[in-house]
């Protein structure tokens, strides 16, 4: 379930392997972690795929890792969220120099906004 308890932290991965990463930890407290090699846009970009794994429950699901990647990958990108929303009256503005804290209010608000049926 996504909601607003999920924690996030900023951190450096040591390689551009991926941006993001979502882990469930043993007490199901679920962590994304965020690649701090990557600009703000692009780790915005990514969160609707570590959504997907969230919503879709992948941590305990038995498929391949490929299909589950390939599912995750499958969800439309926050830029095209935000678009969409735009054309609602919804508007987002967040810079390149925008903190960690400032992606995750936007993901706050994109949740709002989905659970009202946006």
């Amino acid at each position: 379930m996504i909601d607003d308890t999920r924690r996030f932290v900023y951190t450096d991965f040591g390689s551009w392997a991926s941006p993001t990463l979502t882990v469930e930890c043993e007490d199901g407290e679920v962590v994304t972690l965020l690649n701090a090699r990557y600009t703000v846009e692009q780790l915005r970009e990514h969160m609707p795929h570590e959504d997907t794994h969230i919503k879709n429950n992948h941590f305990q699901d038995d498929r391949p890792i490929q299909e589950l990647e390939a599912e995750a990958d499958a969800e439309p990108s926050v830029s095209a969220k935000i678009e969409e929303y735009a054309k609602k009256g919804i508007h987002f503005d967040i810079s390149e120099d925008a903190t960690a804290e400032d992606l995750e209010e936007a993901v706050r608000v994109i949740r709002i906004v989905r659970a009202q049926g946006g």
